[in-house]
């Protein structure tokens, strides 16, 4: 969620969704940096066929742009990073790194939930459950997506690339999953982002919508919990376009979980919720965040 303009979401009745921001381009790793000035040094027969032959100025030329955006990259990443972590202090947290290979939201979210008592929520368990919840309410859940997105053939690969939990991730994040998490365990989704400027201190918040109650009111019962247990928000870590990761109190303060013992509560914070109250049909397209394997 780095600098740029912030675009509004927009949603139908009873749900609060998030504005969505992008950053600049992703940052790459040094052996990324290789990688580029490899293919750039060492281009194979195939690829090359028909084509002038660079010079070796040329060839030096790019390897120099390559190794430039590079930097610019990586300085970027370091600039999100400290963001993240002064504004985690500002919000009496700390960042808690929970894994990667394009799973990072399911790996957060199964933290937050476990710090509240609700344990075995596994990438494994999440995804699988994810891709039904969205398949079986949607008609809702379509409205975050595009209209080639919900055209058949689309809309059944992307339910597949949400159940993918072995290996690298299909498909590792966007407003969809957000939304279908929040609701499913009807309980707020706040994070801080990565975006820079003073708007941007404030938590962004995605509230559940209570109509789609079902899952959790079934979830409760089979894992015996009080029927009036409710969770608190779910406080993520979001480094823009680029990883989630989970968080906990610098203070821990003491209160119920799920399982009757001890755990942390989650801060009370100044929050502003982007809220958005159009209907499907005008809801705009191009929405969804954050695609690809190549995230951690």
């Amino acid at each position: 969620m780095s600098s740029g303009t912030p675009s509004n979401s927009t949603a139908k009745s009873g749900l609060d969704l998030v504005e969505v921001h992008t950053m600049p381009k992703k940052a790459t790793t040094s052996a990324a940096a290789t990688d580029m000035v490899s293919q750039t040094c060492s281009r194979s027969v195939q690829d090359t066929v028909g084509e002038v032959p660079l010079t070796a100025e040329q060839e030096e030329r790019n390897i120099q742009v390559a190794l430039a955006q590079t930097a610019k990259d990586a300085s970027a990443r370091k600039v999100a990073r400290a963001t993240l972590k002064r504004r985690a202090r500002l919000h009496n947290l700390k960042i808690k790194e929970t894994g990667g290979d394009g799973h990072c939201l399911q790996y957060s979210v199964q933290d937050q939930l476990a710090q509240q008592g609700i344990d075995g929520q596994t990438m494994q368990v999440l995804r699988p459950a994810m891709a039904a919840f969205i398949g079986e309410k949607a008609e809702y859940f379509k409205q975050f997506l595009t209209a080639e997105e919900c055209e058949r053939t689309a809309w059944n690969e992307l339910l597949s690339d949400i159940w993918h939990s072995v290996g690298n991730a299909k498909r590792w994040r966007g407003d969809l999953e957000i939304s279908a998490i929040s609701s499913m365990f009807q309980c707020t989704i706040q994070y801080i982002t990565s975006c820079q400027g003073h708007e941007f201190e404030e938590l962004v918040t995605m509230k559940p919508n209570a109509s789609l109650h079902g899952w959790w009111r079934k979830f409760k019962k089979q894992n015996k919990l009080a029927a009036d247990f409710n969770l608190k928000p779910l406080t993520l870590i979001y480094e823009e376009e680029r990883h989630w990761q989970s968080s906990e109190s610098l203070t821990p303060q003491v209160g119920s979980s799920a399982a009757g013992r001890t755990a942390l509560d989650t801060p009370r914070f100044s929050e502003r919720v982007f809220r958005a109250e159009e209907s499907v049909a005008g809801a705009p397209s191009g929405k969804v965040r954050g695609r690809g394997s190549g995230k951690i």
